[in-house]
């Protein structure tokens, strides 16, 4: 019998926020293996983002248990867990410095020497290495996503938490991150919880999905047969643009 290693596990998680009428994340509970890709899908509004937050610590959950591997995260030193768990924000930012300096000013804030050379981390995120001494202001979006991909691997984290992270980028440019996030899973063993609103992202990373509306899970299974489900369903509802923002 093979075992699965959890790299996260939530359980009976919600957030609340005083004089707000309805939680923002409601009663969730999945699990992420080891090299697993998860995708957190639905409309604005819907906890997505905010369950990435509460993972890594952003924000204090009210409700329920979150586990880095066997560890309650409140256990760890957030320094530690953001190590082990790097989240890669909706809007790729980097500093005014070369795409070196900012690879060298990331391991130096996360206290961790880089578990490969640069020159292969570009490589793995696709980026030639002639970057590295060019300033990161100089850089297109679509290389500016990639470097904040490579910054989120210098410490060779067991997850990554990537939020909308094709949202600046057009559909020729989407289908690319996608591919490179499979890569990233499968070469490395590196867990991928992804959160979108992007239909053809979550088909084009497949593995599991789960569909959040109103800060709680709808619907849940492989991602292609979440996204075929029948018209009557509330994925379908929501793939043909019947939902909008949860209220």
């Amino acid at each position: 019998m093979v075992t699965v290693l959890h790299c996260i596990s939530l359980e009976s998680v919600a957030f609340c926020i005083q004089g707000l009428d309805h939680p923002i994340v409601d009663g969730i509970s999945f699990t992420v293996a080891e090299g697993e890709r998860l995708t957190l899908l639905g409309p604005s509004g819907s906890g997505k983002s905010t369950i990435l937050r509460l993972i890594v610590r952003l924000e204090e959950r009210t409700a329920g248990a979150i586990h880095s591997g066997p560890d309650l995260i409140d256990d760890l030193p957030v320094r530690d867990l953001r190590r082990r768990i790097a989240l890669v924000p909706q809007e790729p930012s980097l500093l005014g410095l070369t795409v070196r300096g900012n690879l060298d000013l990331a391991a130096e804030l996360s206290g961790v020497a880089a578990t490969m050379s640069y020159e292969e981390l570009l490589s793995r995120v696709d980026l030639p290495v002639d970057l590295l001494d060019r300033s990161g202001r100089e850089l297109s979006v679509g290389q500016k996503q990639r470097v904040t991909l490579a910054r989120a691997l210098i410490g060779r984290p067991q997850a990554l938490l990537l939020d909308e992270p094709t949202s600046a980028l057009d559909p020729g440019l989407q289908a690319g991150i996608a591919g490179l996030l499979n890569r990233l899973a499968d070469d490395l063993g590196t867990a991928i919880l992804t959160v979108t609103h992007s239909p053809q992202l979550a088909a084009s990373l497949g593995g599991r999905g789960i569909f959040l509306r109103r800060g709680r899970i709808e619907d849940a299974g492989e991602m292609q047969q979440l996204l075929s489900r029948d018209g009557g369903s509330v994925v379908a509802q929501f793939l043909n643009g019947e939902l909008r923002e949860s209220s």
